[in-house]
């Protein structure tokens, strides 16, 4: 509710009050469920900074902070010309909490009851994930619905880091997000998308990184046609998607860590069988071979996935420590070009990704129990589960590589046929 110049509202959380206050006192929890980055020094006179995907930020620095119990801070958020504050008290209800938030001194003028407005609906919307992601041990609602709670639109392909795009009718700097998979049952292969275009906007609405990715979908009704402006060999083109809905379920992982463990284990197991089976038969000359002079070779895909599972193991570090690692970053070619080196034959190569995987499984052995807990857990159990669609994609390219170079083999034997 509202009065005079000031936001009350009150949820209870089924969750412990020092497990709720744990969610306003760490820049990653903060991202479980409020807004999409954060920057946190959790002590009084501590700054905070958050910011949202729709280009709303505020900042401000805490004033109280009595854990289990008690936070207030200063907030300054878009087009204020005074700061606000923020309180949130706990009371504990024999094991959940009540939480009171009191959102006030917006002034009396105009521009003010606008924003009471808008902040009221906004904390409503946010204090219902926060119930539901750190009470109901759910999935956060971003992932689900929409701002409004309708259900999330799908394009039906996955998305790679921002690339910077190289095409004469768009100004330099230009960036967009690439597809680095689209699967042929999906909408977005259906619509003429494939592997390695650059998406530009979406309902035209520009898609330059995650974040506007995911804010313009926020526009997009599932179910429904959307234009799709990307670029594909310096060509601006444009397609029409009919958009899926994202599942109502999404996998959650298990609550001992040494159980998501062994999950992953039994994926990489799988994966490392099937890798087997491609590379029966292949001779070192076929694994470095590339079917033309842009494309990967065999060592290459190994060289590539090498160094994104110890990007897990520096992510799984950073989680369980809250150490905040800015982004992903697009993978660069030196990696792939120091591990060859190091590592010159297919044999060499494909020890290594074993034993980077193996190392990934004994880091989630050892994560802590009262860390499973937490939302960070869930959501970062939830991203390696799904994940797991990266090294079934680079699989698929290992066989369009021994393809198109049985192809060019073939191609070249019926040319010296023809001469001789």
């Amino acid at each position: 509710m509202t009065s005079s110049n000031a936001i009350r509202l009150t949820t209870e959380v089924l969750a412990a009050p020092s497990d709720v206050f744990r969610a306003f006192a760490s820049a990653r929890a903060l991202k479980t469920w409020l807004c999409e980055e954060a920057i946190c020094t959790p002590r009084v006179g501590g700054f905070i900074s958050l910011w949202w995907k729709d280009g709303e930020h505020a900042s401000g620095e805490f004033t109280a902070f009595e854990p289990g119990r008690r936070l207030a801070l200063t907030w300054m958020s878009r087009g204020n010309a005074q700061p606000s504050k923020v309180s949130v008290t706990l009371d504990d209800l024999n094991g959940s909490a009540r939480l009171h938030l009191t959102h006030s001194g917006f002034g009396a003028d105009s521009p003010s009851t606008i924003a009471i407005k808008a902040w009221t609906a906004r904390w409503t919307r946010y204090l219902a994930n926060l119930a539901v992601v750190w009470g109901e041990r759910g999935i956060d609602r971003r992932f689900l619905t929409r701002p409004g709670g309708e259900p999330r639109a799908s394009l039906g392909f996955f998305y790679g880091p921002p690339t910077l795009i190289d095409a004469a009718p768009l100004p330099p700097n230009s960036w967009g997000i690439e597809v680095v998979g689209a699967p042929a049952s999906g909408a977005a292969y259906k619509a003429g998308l494939r592997q390695g275009d650059v998406v530009l906007s979406v309902g035209g609405r520009p898609t330059c990184d995650i974040h506007s990715f995911s804010e313009a979908l926020d526009h997009v009704p599932a179910g429904t046609q959307v234009t799709v402006s990307y670029v594909r060999a310096g060509r601006v083109l444009h397609t029409k998607v009919h958009t899926a809905t994202v599942p109502e379920t999404l996998p959650l992982p298990p609550d001992d860590p040494k159980a998501l463990a062994e999950d992953i284990e039994t994926r990489y197991r799988q994966f490392d069988d099937e890798l087997d089976e491609l590379l029966k038969g292949v001779s070192e000359e076929t694994a470095a071979a590339k079917p033309r002079e842009d494309a990967w070779s065999i060592n290459d895909v190994l060289a590539h996935l090498i160094p994104f599972e110890r990007m897990f193991h520096n992510w799984l570090g950073a989680t369980v420590s809250d150490f905040e690692m800015i982004s992903w970053i697009k993978h660069p070619v030196l990696w792939t070009d120091g591990l060859i080196d190091v590592y010159p034959t297919l044999s060499e190569l494909r020890e290594a990704l074993r034993r980077a995987r193996a190392e990934t499984v004994a880091y989630l052995r050892r994560v802590p129990l009262d860390f499973a807990q937490t939302a960070t857990y869930r959501r970062m159990g939830m991203i390696l589960i799904m994940d797991q669609f990266h090294p079934a994609h680079h699989h698929e390219q290992i066989r369009r590589i021994l393809r198109d170079l049985r192809n060019r083999v073939s191609h070249q034997a019926e040319t010296d046929s023809k001469e001789n």
